[in-house]
């Protein structure tokens, strides 16, 4: 089965390369080094220790800011061997250099055709292999195992409609599954699935989640630095809208302005998921003729600017430090949400909409303990903010609530650490 998966991903080869030529046409960087989505003319390698270098698959931004404190705990851990970070999307490997510059060697995660898998394992010739949360590539995974390489899957999450599909594709996932060497779980629920899938008892395991271990303290100097920056003011209230995806900022701007009735000089700080999307974001604004004003300007916030976009990247974190009340987004639209936790560390109140299968044990949780709220749509978050605005008390138990159900949940790191140690020692 297999054998007939990679003839059709060799098939579908030239439609993957077109589609970014396609994205390129938005964001140049996804024509960069375009071969090296093959295995060929991959960078330069640092010199090998004796032994062996760890590799770690990080997706883009969300799933490199979440696996960054692991990847300084490998860093600290193990001087003496390299750290290969992989990304697929170029934010992602923008990311990776702002995080950790020439400390870790980056590249490109190759198309999981045979010959480019083994083309990249020769090349890099990774000692383990560590892939985050729900990256499950066949070829990766068998021609590792192969090679009698350990191939861990970390921070490892399966939604509940990503087990339907893998269980419609059953003749190719349960054998793959079944040769992971180790599946750390963020919940128990995604043990489950994970079992159901044909991953052993053995190789199971529930860490939790390394997502929980943010460090504030690694983000205030920069959240101070910002807000002596952008000079907000005192007294002004300050909405965040985080991540947000295509259809969803019209409904948030459409929010805000029930906001503004009320509080005139309120600011919304809009964080876009996608940069390619900033132009198209700022044209809604531009339709309301509100004053728009970009992060990329360095400017501070003036009194009239009423929508601040956040254009640049590795921001947001900090920034949140600045809300009264966030909105997380890819929520309001089948998206499946996003990560929460980094508005909680500032005890922030946090809005989302219902789409959020993709962090549902977290929504979850965190409705029950009341450190979230959630919203219906466009009308419902418009009284919400209101709400919650006015009145500050609900927003301190919110936060409050947040931060404690966060705190609570902290350790994965050391768990994840210590099953990584078993294998790269």
């Amino acid at each position: 089965m297999l054998f007939f998966y990679s003839q059709l991903l060799r098939l579908l080869v030239p439609l993957m390369l077109l589609r970014l030529l396609w994205r390129s046409r938005v964001n140049p960087a996804y024509r960069a080094r375009l071969w090296q989505r093959l295995a060929w003319g991959l960078p330069p390698s640092q010199a090998l220790s004796e032994q062996g270098r760890i590799w770690l698959h990080a997706v883009s931004v969300g799933e490199t800011l979440a696996m960054a404190p692991l990847i300084e705990q490998l860093l600290q851990r193990y001087p003496a061997r390299r750290l290969l970070v992989t990304s697929t999307t170029p934010t992602g490997a923008e990311q990776v250099a702002r995080l950790f510059g020439d400390r870790v060697d980056g590249s490109w995660m190759p198309i999981d055709t045979p010959g480019a898998v083994d083309r990249f394992l020769n090349y890099w010739q990774p000692a383990v292999v560590l892939l985050a949360e729900t990256e499950i590539w066949p070829n990766v995974i068998v021609r590792s195992r192969a090679r009698d390489l350990p191939v861990l899957l970390l921070n490892a999450r399966l939604s509940r409609r990503s087990a339907r599909g893998y269980r419609r594709l059953a003749w190719l996932s349960l054998p793959v599954l079944g040769q992971l060497t180790a599946v750390a779980c963020q919940h128990i629920t995604d043990a489950r699935r994970f079992r159901a899938l044909g991953v052993s008892d053995s190789a199971l395991s529930v860490a939790g989640s390394i997502k929980f271990d943010i460090d504030r303290a690694a983000f205030e100097p920069r959240a101070k630095s910002l807000s002596a920056m952008l000079a907000i003011g005192t007294g002004r209230k300050v909405v965040i809208a985080a991540s947000t995806h295509a259809g969803e900022d019209k409904q948030v701007l459409g929010a805000f302005a029930r906001l503004l009735t009320q509080y005139p000089d309120a600011l919304l700080i809009l964080a876009p998921r996608h940069p390619e999307r900033i132009a198209a974001v700022q044209s809604l604004v531009d339709a309301r003729q509100w004053h728009c004003q970009k992060r990329s300007t360095g400017k501070a916030v003036s009194a009239t600017t009423q929508v601040l976009l956040l254009d640049t990247l590795g921001e947001l974190g900090a920034m949140l430090s600045l809300a009264d009340v966030v909105f997380v987004g890819g929520s309001l639209v089948p998206h499946g949400g996003h990560n929460p936790l980094e508005a909680l560390v500032w005890a922030k109140p946090v809005i989302t909409g219902p789409a959020v299968f993709n962090f549902a044990a977290i929504y979850r949780d965190l409705l029950r303990c009341g450190g979230a709220e959630m919203v219906a749509d466009e009308q419902a978050l418009g009284l919400r903010l209101l709400a919650l605005i006015a009145d500050e008390s609900a927003r301190h138990f919110t936060g409050g609530a947040g931060l404690r159900y966060l705190d609570a949940k902290r350790g994965a790191l050391d768990n994840q650490c210590a099953l990584i140690a078993r294998y790269v020692s």
